[in-house]
């Protein structure tokens, strides 16, 4: 991989999403971190690849075992020449490509003498008597000890940190806004504080502000008591006085936390204290990884049949969790977990296969057979699954699937359009820097099939997109074949039409999706659970056009202003226009330091000439009261790195949209001696050869990144990084491995769940910041009802009425018959095809379905909404075509 170290020491490129999670401070610490991984199996294997993933400076690993057949199961760096090779050097190769920026060792001979060269040390599936003498051992060198066991269907993870500074415990963007008014409560010490209108806070109590007024005097204050998400109650430390026309503003604090852990010995003995409660039974595994009995004998039954039993999933979902702990004792970013955590995935184990199991040649698969059983094992073999997204999740699933053996002797769909980018190297860990600029969907089948050659006919790439303009290749015949989806998607469109096809045709959907630490698994059942377009989240608050033109009061204001005058700038080919045509580099620098002055100073001093700073109202109130802003003009000024930025940048995309060299140092001295040219900007335009549309991880960004801020000077709102406004201005999703890790490996349970027609499937939702794991039965699919002759009929968005194809005036009387109703609209998707309020569409009435909608290869189907005349949609109608 290419190094190219652009902000202390650390590859803005490639951690770009990661750093949008974890921030660069907690970057440069993790930098200096060392990490001991104690066991190279699967479980060891998922660990070291999400700590390396992640940047840490130095992985050592260490394990005296060799490769058996057995572990191939979920060793996924294990290949079948492996077998009787050393662990570690079966897989030292493997890791040092994962990224070159971290060192990776192997360590070999007694491990006491390892211990001195690292800082955590993660034990993985040891004994607890030797994990015992490994935490006393960590504790007597000050190391952070981390303990990760996996047993069957079971996780157990212990974290011991000793004293630990936690300096950011959610990771959350500071909560800061403008304030309206301050009142005091029973004192002058405890202040009822009321934000300006719109403004909302993220405020928990016990948390810190900062209070400024008027841009200069400050004073802080401990939050007591929230009364709404724009009003809280503080307590100072000083009397608070009031002044009038004050300004007042306040900012969120973060402050460090010190965390206190147990050993291991002593925290064992208090499970109430130190494991931490999700579900009912967590005292019951505790227990059982504590050696002792417990009353639930299924439970024990499983837990001792499932002794050194390694599966792939499992490690998935433990490996990103350790992982992420051990991130946080290197990084001191968001709360460890205090101090256990269990799991268990309930529902898979088969406790039949007891009986079932008959001694038997050890192969990659032995563990998957001797928890499911043989008959069981065989279903998943000959899955047809269709996993849609080879990016991150994609990838982690991928893995997952030849290593559990799903679909091997079935098949594996896998589509991804999208061609691989340096950013994705830092989380889709099937890729490796010369696969850059590649297609990802071939590129991860040819990478697993390196982990499992048994896929080689059992995986098929596709480089399309899934939607209506596709549906030639993912057609009703395609749908029909696949026995359950995997959605891997990171847009609400995409994912959306994916679940419309798998309702369409009944197939089992399980999506997954992550946003920074936090993850989710949706599981859809056909018939009994709601589908992923069910519920929708709230549509994202449009800012007032008013507000980003002329009183902005955050950098999220500042921002879409940028945005806006890069697409009417840069992007938009303007009618009714001078156009100059006058290229050369002295010109467009004369447009650049002129654009500037006309909209951070020219602009900002007429709306100061209309409305002055002492300007009142009609009705006699100040007319710059909270939220808006008071702005100033700036002039340009060749000395601030702000002001020459915004030059370059304006410079440098006329440059490319007209294709003339660009020179950085030139535009630089012209700069320095440069005409203010006055012209109108309404009236008079540059040449574009081409339009440019905004790219985010481009250097676009500059001009972006020098427009909002400089429009944040102009009204006196913080000014952000360029990360901070890049981030914003692209929505870019926050994305690290830890998190892709565990949402893969649950989704890849719920896979299995469906497949083998289990009851007990559960969606989950989790955040390692906290942290936090939860899993909750789905969601009943809604229970629709209409009336006919005298009836009741009960309907869900599952259910259909098949009909063949025929002209539409014939399916209207038939549905109408159907539905006891009289039939008065008729909808194919968007398309209307019948309105009875609307004479124009009657003549559709005499064609056929098809011929009105059209058809196109491998579609058996039409799929019609139907509206009766009590304005209630009714159940889908399936048109069958007469082919």
């Amino acid at each position: 991989m290419q190094k190219t170290n652009t902000c202390d020491g650390i590859d803005e490129e490639l951690y770009s999403r990661q750093l949008y999670v974890l921030g660069y401070e907690a970057m440069k610490k993790m930098q200096k971190a060392t990490v001991l991984i104690v066991g190279a199996d699967g479980l060891g294997q998922e660990i070291a690849k999400n700590v390396i993933l992640a940047g840490i400076s130095k992985v050592g690993i260490y394990d005296n075992e060799s490769v058996a057949m057995r572990d191939l199961g979920a060793g996924f760096y294990f290949k079948e020449d492996s077998v009787g090779e050393n662990r570690v050097d079966a897989i030292l190769g493997s890791l040092k490509a994962i990224n070159s920026y971290v060192e990776v060792d192997a360590e070999s001979g007694e491990l006491d003498s390892a211990l001195a060269s690292y800082n955590i040390v993660v034990s993985v599936n040891k004994a607890l008597d030797y994990n015992l003498k490994l935490s006393k051992k960590c504790r007597e060198a000050g190391l952070k000890f981390v303990v990760a066991n996996s047993r069957g269907f079971f996780v157990q993870l212990f974290v011991d940190f000793n004293i630990h500074v936690c300096y950011d415990k959610t990771g959350a963007v500071a909560s800061a806004g403008m304030i309206n008014h301050i009142t005091a409560q029973k004192s002058d010490k405890q202040l009822l504080v009321v934000l300006a209108d719109g403004a909302k806070h993220s405020l928990e109590e016990e948390d810190t502000i900062k209070i400024t007024k008027d841009g200069t005097s400050e004073f802080y204050a401990r939050i007591k008591n929230i009364k709404n998400r724009s009003e809280f109650v503080v307590e100072c430390d000083t009397p608070f006085v009031p002044a009038e026309k004050a300004f007042y503003e306040f900012e969120q604090i973060k402050t460090a936390v010190e965390i206190f852990h147990e050993p291991l010995e002593k925290a064992m003995k208090m499970p109430g204290k130190n494991v931490k409660h999700e579900y009912s039974y967590e005292d019951n595994l505790h227990s059982l990884f504590m050696g002792q009995n417990v009353d639930d004998k299924e439970l024990k039954n499983e837990f001792d049949w499932s002794n050194e039993t390694l599966l792939a999933p499992v490690c998935s979902v433990l490996g990103g969790f350790a992982a992420q702990e051990v991130i946080k004792g290197a990084s001191g970013k968001f709360m460890p977990l205090n101090q256990f955590f269990y799991f268990h995935c309930a529902g898979l184990f088969n406790k039949d296969a007891v009986k079932q199991q008959r001694p038997s040649t050890p192969t990659r698969y032995s563990d998957y057979v001797k928890l499911l059983g043989e008959s069981e094992f065989n279903k998943l073999k000959g899955t047809r699954l269709f996993l849609v997204g080879a990016g991150a999740i994609g990838c982690e699933n991928i893995k997952n699937f030849v290593m559990t053996g799903i679909g091997s002797s079935g098949m594996i769909y896998v589509t991804d359009m999208d061609s691989i980018e340096k950013s994705n190297l830092n989380r889709q860990f099937l890729f490796k820097a010369d696969d850059v600029g590649k297609v990802k969907s071939e590129s991860a089948c040819r990478r697993v099939l390196e982990m499992n050659g048994e896929y080689a006919d059992s995986l098929k790439a596709y480089t399309i997109p899934v939607k209506e303009e596709t549906e030639n290749v993912f057609s009703d015949c395609f749908f029909e074949g696949l026995d359950v989806v995997s959605n891997a998607l990171d847009n609400v469109q995409a994912r959306t039409y994916i679940d419309e096809r798998c309702v369409q045709h009944c197939r089992g959907m399980v999506d997954a999706g992550t946003l920074g630490t936090k993850g989710h698994v949706q599981v859809v059942v056909p018939h009994l659970t709601e589908s992923y377009g069910s519920t929708t989240d709230p549509e994202e608050t449009s800012i007032p056009l008013c507000t980003i033109r002329s009183y902005p009061n955050s950098i999220d204001h500042t921002i879409e202003w940028a945005l806006a005058e890069f697409k009417s700038e840069f992007s938009e080919s303007k009618d009714d226009v001078s156009i100059n045509s006058q290229l050369s580099l002295i010109k467009l620098t004369e447009y650049a330091v002129s654009l500037f002055d006309l909209h951070f100073n020219k602009t900002v001093a007429k709306l100061l000439a209309t409305f002055p700073p002492d300007h009142v109202t009609a009705e006699g109130v100040s007319f710059w009261l909270p939220p808006k802003r008071i702005p100033r003009p700036i002039r340009f000024d060749a000395s601030d790195p702000l002001h020459l930025g915004f030059v370059l940048a304006t410079v440098r995309l006329y440059c490319e949209a007209n294709d003339v060299s660009f020179s950085h140092e030139a535009v630089e001295s012209l700069a320095q001696d440069v005409r203010l040219v006055d012209f109108d900007h309404e009236k008079e335009a540059l040449a574009k050869k081409h339009l440019v549309e905004f790219e985010k991880d481009s250097d676009h960004a500059d001009f972006v990144y020098a427009a909002a801020n400089l429009r944040a000077r102009n009204y006196e709102i913080k000014e952000q990084t360029k990360h901070f406004i890049t981030g914003v201005a692209g929505k870019i999703i926050p994305a690290i491995a830890t998190t892709t890790a565990m949402v893969s490996g649950l989704g890849t349970f719920e896979i299995m769940k469906y497949v083998l027609q289990k009851k007990e499937v559960r969606n989950s939702f989790l955040d390692l910041a906290h942290p936090m794991y939860a899993a909750a039965d789905p969601i009943d699919c809604t229970k629709n009802t209409y009336k006919k002759d005298g009836s009741v009929v009960t309907y869900t968005l599952w259910s259909r009425l098949k009909i063949k194809d025929r002209p539409l005036g014939e399916m209207v009387d038939e549905l109408s018959r159907c539905y006891g109703d009289r039939v008065t609209d008729v909808s194919a998707g968007a398309r209307i095809l019948y309105m009875e309020a609307m004479p124009k569409f009657n003549k559709n009435l005499e064609k056929t379905v098809s011929e009105l909608v059209g058809c196109v290869d491998g579609q058996k189907y039409i799929w019609i909404n139907a509206m009766t005349e009590d304005e209630i949609d009714k159940e889908l109608v399936q048109v069958e075509l007469n082919r």
